[in-house]
């Protein structure tokens, strides 16, 4: 029986508002396709941020897309992680992600 064991980190640890992001995880004997989950959260109240989640391939997710939407109640300096499960492993993210905090401009079209 192999031991397993799984990594994720983000790709971008800043992102402006609007941006894509990307999420990046590698395992050790994970099941081929198994379903990756990637918990997305607030580290100072542990409020969730978003899930996205992205078959395991060749042990390897190199560049999963998520759409980061800084949420209303979002202060300076807050801090996001994720938690990463496959195939009955679990870790938490090995970098944190901060929204970068220039002043997001919204056009409306009438």
């Amino acid at each position: 029986n192999k031991e397993k064991s799984i990594r994720g980190e983000f790709k971008e640890t800043t992102i402006k508002c609007g941006d894509s992001g990307h999420l990046k995880a590698s395992g050790t004997n994970i099941s081929e396709g198994s379903t990756t989950t990637f918990k997305i959260f607030r580290m100072r109240d542990n409020k969730s941020l978003c899930s996205v989640n992205a078959p395991m391939q060749n042990q390897s997710i190199s560049a999963l897309a998520w759409q980061p939407q800084r949420p209303a109640d979002h202060t300076k300096g807050d801090e996001y992680t994720f938690n990463i499960s496959a195939d009955g492993e679990k870790a938490t993210s090995s970098n944190k992600f901060k929204f970068h905090m220039k002043k997001c401009l919204y056009f409306f079209l009438f």
